[in-house]
């Protein structure tokens, strides 16, 4: 590609590990982030390969023709870091915000949902809610088929699935990767809980054979079990994350940045809109929204640290900032001038692991390599 831009919102793809399969288990989903390395950088800047290809291509060119000036790269600014001011909860996100709650014998796929005109739901997030249920110690979860795509489970507000550490842990429960998961509620017992299942959209796969484009998303593969008892009657959460909808939550309040997920709101006052990056580093998975925009997703354990914010998104004085942050919280939002590629230092960055999460970012340096050489060899024959 010529420009490295971005996959705004959840618009971010996937690729496939193995052709083959049809049931979500060798998905790769791809980072917000398309710089892969591209003669303009994501917020357009030129290049050392840009500069090479155009004397590549002025060399072939026979008829030699007025080249117009280039434009002024975009200036950017790393603001001052912001402090983290507010915080939704999930559960009060859901009792205080739910724009549609669907009753449901058993859990069905977002896309099958009866919303936006009978069309379902294409994006973001989905909660299966199972209210009223007596939950004993030690009870094991169950969920029949692959995750579409990550799932995080909570007992009355209060997440009891792993935090997410490292690489290996995405073939553990909660991810896609794994048939048919299990997981153990811990040692305590509930009486009349309400038993949240988040799930999240990580993206689908635009190419492939006819019968891989099957690609629902939530849980719909199969049943779940509480202690090998098939539970009904859930509610269905679609949470879209639409722009008009997120600008107008409510239940905020002062935060204490608990571990789970949780919206986080800091406001940035802007005398002149500059393009800027988000700086995530010190958060650990979820989404970034700007104004009520979704600008990215962030990953902790990267490639990708930082999420592009141009100046049009912007406006002069205060702007809203909100993280869905799915573990564990910082208490400030900073901004870098430059784009972070990076994995943190902390997490498990096994190569082999980290090319599967990323998707085509290792093909596609393969291809770099491949053309800078044939490139090199025009240049200096």
């Amino acid at each position: 590609m010529f420009h490295g831009g971005t996959s705004w919102g959840f618009l971010n793809g996937a690729n496939l590990e193995d052709f083959t399969t049809t049931n979500n288990s060798k998905l790769q989903p791809d980072i917000s982030s398309y710089d892969y390395n591209s003669p303009l950088s994501e917020p357009g800047d030129y290049t050392d390969k840009y500069y090479s290809l155009k004397s590549l291509i002025e060399s072939y060119t026979v008829t030699k023709t007025l080249i117009p000036e280039m434009p002024n790269e975009t200036i950017r600014v790393a603001y001052d870091a912001i402090e983290v001011t507010q915080q939704l909860p999930l559960i009060n996100l859901i009792e205080n915000n739910a724009e549609h709650i669907i009753d449901s014998t058993y859990p069905i796929a977002m896309e099958l949902l009866p919303i936006n005109n009978n069309s379902g739901q294409s994006y973001g997030y989905i909660v299966y809610r199972k209210e009223g249920i007596n939950i004993p110690a030690n009870s094991v979860l169950a969920i029949e088929g692959h995750v579409c795509d990550t799932v995080m489970v909570l007992i009355n507000g209060q997440l009891v699935s792993k935090v997410l550490t490292q690489v290996d842990d995405l073939d553990g429960f909660g991810y896609w990767r794994l048939p048919n998961p299990s997981l153990n509620l811990g040692s305590s017992s509930y009486t009349n809980a309400t038993l949240d299942l988040l799930v999240e959209n990580w993206g689908r796969v635009n190419y492939g054979y006819l019968n891989q484009f099957n690609q629902f998303k939530g849980l719909w593969q199969g049943n779940v079990t509480l202690n090998n008892v098939v539970l009904t009657n859930w509610k269905i959460i679609p949470l879209e994350f639409k722009k008009q909808w997120t600008n107008n939550l409510s239940g905020w309040r002062t935060p204490n940045f608990e571990t789970g997920p949780s919206l986080y709101k800091g406001i940035l006052n802007v005398d002149s809109p500059s393009d800027t990056f988000i700086d995530m580093r010190n958060w650990t998975k979820g989404i970034v929204i700007l104004n009520g925009f979704v600008l990215s997703r962030h990953f902790r354990i990267g490639p990708q640290q930082t999420a592009y914010a141009p100046a049009p998104f912007f406006v002069t004085g205060n702007n809203e900032i909100v993280i869905f942050e799915h573990f564990v919280p910082a208490r400030h939002i900073p901004f870098s001038k430059d784009i972070i590629f990076e994995t943190v230092s902390i997490i498990d960055s096994n190569t082999s692991s980290a090319s599967k999460l990323i998707g085509n970012v290792q093909f596609d340096l393969i291809l770099l390599f491949l053309f800078m050489a044939t490139l090199l060899g025009h240049l200096n024959p």
